[in-house]
């Protein structure tokens, strides 16, 4: 029995996707995939278009056959602490042969390669010291690498292949990498090929209310037809909010806010509305665009620091199809952590991370409204 993970966000999940998941099951021979997935925020510093419950059915149904919620501390997380969560909770269930991920190289070894000299102690101090002072990160190291090395470094598959692969590394895991090279499209194209679109362009098109089927497999386009996605500006008016009442001292305990950015925020709260005109008023060489965001939704869900630090302690089933019925039984028998199908007031005692990912959701559901899909468990 050959088991496959992949680490996704599916929002929403599109035809690059279903060729993921297609192509992995036929070079590596794959039995089962296992998708490690973002909940209702996403990496980008933005809520999902559609519920973690209603994106976890479309991955069902269009060949991953058990879906595990990525706990929103890594799933509202940069890259690093993003990849290196999910490779945790994906060596927690003991039962993962393969990690795979695209990327715009397509080259294993390569990845490998500059993932070795990104985990070595020489490197690692001298981010941390250049981080200090404002240089961004393969800005400060890259006299470190190949010009080949740095065209690699210059792209988002590639950065995060190459986190996925430190992680895996860096926890000694058992879990083999393997990467296809994106096709078509890019991670921030805006254009279609060939019934390929990033979804990022996907997300575009939501907007401008453009017809988005010929991306998406029929499966998943069905079930988000007649939804209404969720957009950032949705959470516009309670993150002001809840910025204006908030003290300055307060937002030190939320992470990625290092001293004299909490000023900052506090200022540009008083200066600018909602999170677009937030993270503008912000943003800088230092500060990043996204960054900014995503600290401005991990401090309304009140995520503190020290939640990403922790290794997941539990894994938090979303959907499942009938090949996945299988896995359950084994990940009973061989996972690390317990596995999660249907969480009870004991399960939220016990687990608190659980009941952290519980108010992340009550937050998504109350400003969304009817917005999103049903809020609720969707299982095959």
């Amino acid at each position: 029995m050959k088991i496959a993970g992949i680490i996704a966000e599916y929002n929403p999940f599109h035809n690059g996707h279903l060729y993921q998941i297609e192509k992995t099951k036929k070079e590596l021979g794959i039995d089962f995939i296992v998708a490690v997935m973002s909940g209702d925020f996403v990496m980008r510093g933005e809520p999902a278009l559609y519920n973690k419950f209603l994106r976890a059915k479309m991955a069902a149904e269009n060949g991953v056959d058990l879906v595990i919620e990525l706990p929103a501390p890594y799933a509202l997380s940069s890259a690093e602490f993003f990849a290196e969560g999910s490779v945790k909770l994906l060596n927690s269930l003991n039962i993962v042969d393969y990690l795979s991920f695209g990327s715009e190289s397509g080259n294993i070894e390569k990845l490998k390669s500059i993932a070795e000299k990104l985990n070595s102690e020489k490197i690692k101090s001298k981010i941390i010291k250049n981080q200090k002072k404002g240089i961004p990160v393969y800005e400060a190291i890259s006299e470190e690498f190949s010009d080949s090395d740095k065209e690699i470094l210059k792209t988002p598959n590639n950065i995060l292949a190459i986190n996925y692969i430190k992680a895996l590394l860096k926890t000694k895991s058992k879990i083999t990498p393997y990467t296809l090279e994106r096709i078509k499209t890019g991670y921030n194209d805006l254009e279609t090929k060939d019934g390929f679109a990033s979804a990022t362009g996907i997300r575009e098109r939501l907007r401008n209310n453009e017809d988005i089927s010929p991306f998406m497999p029929k499966k998943a386009f069905k079930l988000s037809d007649n939804v209404l996605p969720v957009f950032e500006e949705e959470f516009d008016k309670v993150i002001t909010y809840i910025l204006r009442v908030k003290e300055s001292e307060e937002l030190l305990k939320y992470p990625d806010v290092s001293e004299g950015l909490e000023n900052l925020i506090a200022e540009a709260s008083r200066n600018a509305f909602g999170v677009k005109e937030v993270a503008e008023y912000i943003k800088s060489k230092r500060y990043t665009y996204t960054r900014i965001k995503r600290i401005l939704f991990n401090i309304l869900c009140d995520i503190k620091k020290e939640e990403r630090e922790k290794d997941p302690q539990y894994a938090r089933v979303l959907a499942f199809n009938e090949n996945g019925k299988k896995l359950i039984g084994e990940l009973n028998k061989k996972s690390l952590i317990p596995v999660i199908t249907n969480p009870t007031k004991e399960h939220y005692e016990k687990y608190p991370d659980l009941l952290l990912d519980l108010k992340v959701h009550d937050i998504y559901s109350i400003i969304c409204g009817n917005k999103g899909g049903e809020n609720k468990r969707i299982l095959l």
